[in-house]
């Protein structure tokens, strides 16, 4: 049978029997262009972008834009725009009212600025001391109280620090040498910022607007490249330890007892008590010299009452074992409330109206356990028994 082929219609190119061919650009045309004939109108496969020209592995220029850490780090940057910028942006904040000032930043108005004489600043180094007792460690805080904070308002109202740079710290470049934690004290601390230091009486004027607990010792100029973190070669801690707490537990307590328990089961009950022979009799004169007066003050059932939370052993007459032990051991173990002398309690006692009846249980378990930390403050250790746990330490 004879075939014949037909032509093409011509509603029909070529086209339509190879879906999968490419037109090919013809030279000489833009990008765009190109990129119109390489991916038609209504072709979703493929997301065309600005900067690829479907060219090379991946399709794209200029890759060292997308850098990494390091990379963008190594990178040169104007820290003085950028501080400036971050400054600028948190004036605006305030000023509509969405941010609020950090709690050692000296905020004054701008005629006071404007009045305030210009005088040159000098990159000094700033050796201090510092109890950090009640602090929530050195470094700056907006919103907790630290040691650097009451150093820069002190810096401010001396004098030292201007007007204008009463609210950033970074305007005058402060930087510590070390870094400690809430509660921490330190002897010698240096931090470097720059300083006005004209006045001969720079630092007693500082120390004047600080606080018992923090002392700037002196004031050194330094060349202007001076860092006190960066040419720190050493930072020295010391770690310590209040002798009372190498005292052994109360014999009436549940750690004492359990001690001794444990010793008998080990078959070493005597070895225990040789190691103990420096503070064997602690605890009975402790109980007889601060306690046992205190409690003699007290009504019989009060006295009781106390006996029974505390566990004392009294020659007034027995305690009241009533109470579960847990409950004792709980009580015995609680912190005391406040850091009382035996002197002030024996002048609040004095000072009452002398009717030992008005004194309630909770006040005189208050004033026992303050008499007992008394005790273990008068506490020094002997010889012996330093030389063990240095031992024992390695």
């Amino acid at each position: 049978m004879d075939t014949q082929q037909q032509p093409p219609s011509p509603t029909t190119s070529s086209k339509d029997h190879t879906p999968h061919e490419q037109a090919i650009p013809e030279p000489g045309l833009s990008t765009k262009r190109k990129l119109s004939q390489l991916c038609p109108a209504g072709d979703t496969d493929r997301k065309v972008e600005s900067n690829d020209t479907g060219i090379g592995r991946g399709g794209r220029k200029n890759k060292r834009k997308d850098l990494g850490r390091k990379a963008w780090s190594r990178q040169t940057t104007d820290k003085r725009a950028r501080t400036e910028a971050s400054q600028e942006l948190k004036r605006r904040k305030l000023e509509r009212g969405e941010g609020t000032l950090p709690i050692y930043a000296t905020e004054f108005s701008k005629e006071d600025i404007e009045a305030d004489q210009r005088r040159p600043k000098k990159k000094v180094a700033v050796m201090l001391g510092y109890s950090g007792s009640g602090y929530k460690g050195m470094q700056l805080s907006e919103t907790e109280k630290t040691i650097e904070g009451d150093l820069f308002t002190a810096f401010v109202a001396a004098g030292a620090i201007s007007k204008a740079n009463a609210t950033d710290p970074k305007k005058s470049s402060l930087v510590r040498c070390a870094r400690t934690d809430k509660g921490v004290h330190a002897a010698g601390n240096v931090v470097s910022l720059k300083l006005i230091v004209e006045d001969a009486d720079v630092v007693q004027k500082i120390n004047e607007h600080l606080s018992p607990q923090i002392r700037v010792w002196g004031i050194e100029i330094t060349n202007k490249s001076f860092s006190s973190y960066h040419l720190c070669d050493s930072r020295i801690y010391e770690y310590l330890i209040p002798t009372h707490c190498f005292l052994p537990p109360h014999p009436s307590t549940h750690l004492g007892q359990r001690l001794v328990e444990i010793a008998e089961q080990e078959n070493d009950l005597d070895g225990y008590n040789q190691r103990q022979a420096e503070v064997a009799s602690y605890w009975e004169e402790v109980d007889e010299k601060y306690i046992k007066p205190i409690l003699e003050r007290l009504p019989e059932v009060t006295r009781r009452r106390v006996e029974q939370a505390l566990i004392v052993k009294s020659h007034t007459g027995p305690a009241d074992n009533s109470a579960s032990q847990g409950e004792q051991n709980e009580q015995n173990d609680a912190p005391p409330s406040n850091n009382e002398t035996s002197t002030q309690v024996k002048e609040k006692e004095d000072s009452s109206s002398g009717d030992a009846q008005t004194v309630s249980t909770n006040e005189a378990i208050r004033i026992i356990r303050a008499a007992y930390l008394d005790a273990k403050r008068a506490y020094r250790i002997p010889k012996e028994r330093i030389d063990r746990i240095n031992d024992a330490l390695g």
